[in-house]
């Protein structure tokens, strides 16, 4: 079986030309396991108060429209592009090789803002050190309960980032019941929950048709996002 987060189901397929798998066809579904939030934040010494805020600042100079992302062709990257289109501000984003090394350009002034999974940014907000402005998430994160939703602000894009189980498509299918069942078990147990929860994601269980729903819904919209933004893999 494959364990798996959302970039390789839903992105990888959409931003390669070749990517040597068809996620329907190759895959079987599990079920997804974790669920986690994308946050657009910036240096704790931006003036900005407020993503429109910002984006007003970005409009009056285009270099405070760069952010860093973990990766080129990230969900992330494609979050930053739809934020600014909203705000008609000019976005640009600066890939990363993860989203700990753009943290790092954050917070020593290297980059103005990132878009990155929020669980890697709580650490440095309890210290000050940034602003988060915005999540990408249909209610507010408790984590984060003073943070607005890009929702709540007027900028809608699926919300649905995860870590899912795939087993391959030709798994017999009685081995592949019991694996589906057997994972969905693991959530009947608090102490596999707890300690789902204790990496800074939140457990979520989705059955496999719901999981097919999500990559479905998630690749369809992002799919768009990369066509009118011209992505190209280098």
């Amino acid at each position: 079986v494959m364990l798996t987060m959302d970039h390789q189901v839903v992105m990888i397929p959409i931003i390669t030309r070749n990517p040597g798998f068809d996620v329907r066809k190759d895959l079987a579904p599990v079920a997804r396991i974790m669920a986690f939030n994308t946050c657009l934040a910036v240096n704790a010494s931006n003036p900005a108060q407020t993503l429109p805020a910002y984006a007003d600042a970005v409009k009056a100079r285009p270099d405070l429209g760069n952010f860093g992302v973990p990766a080129p062709g990230s969900q992330a990257q494609f979050v930053g592009h739809v934020v600014g289109a909203h705000y008609k501000a000019p976005m640009n984003p600066v890939p990363y090789r993860g989203a700990a090394p753009a943290i790092v350009d954050l917070l020593g002034g290297q980059v103005p803002a990132v878009v990155v999974p929020c669980d890697a940014l709580v650490e440095h907000r309890k210290n000050g050190k940034v602003r988060i402005l915005g999540i990408a998430a249909d209610q507010r994160s408790p984590a984060l309960p003073d943070v607005p939703t890009f929702k709540e602000l007027g900028v809608k894009m699926p919300t649905d980032n995860f870590v899912a189980i795939y087993a391959p498509a030709t798994m017999k299918p009685e081995l592949l019941r019991q694996v589906t069942e057997a994972t969905r078990q693991i959530f009947q147990t608090q102490r596999f929950v707890d300690r789902f929860n204790a990496t800074g994601m939140t457990a979520s269980y989705a059955g496999p048709d719901d999981l097919r729903r999500i990559v479905d819904q998630g690749a369809s919209f992002w799919a768009e996002q990369v066509r009118v933004t011209n992505f190209k893999v280098e």
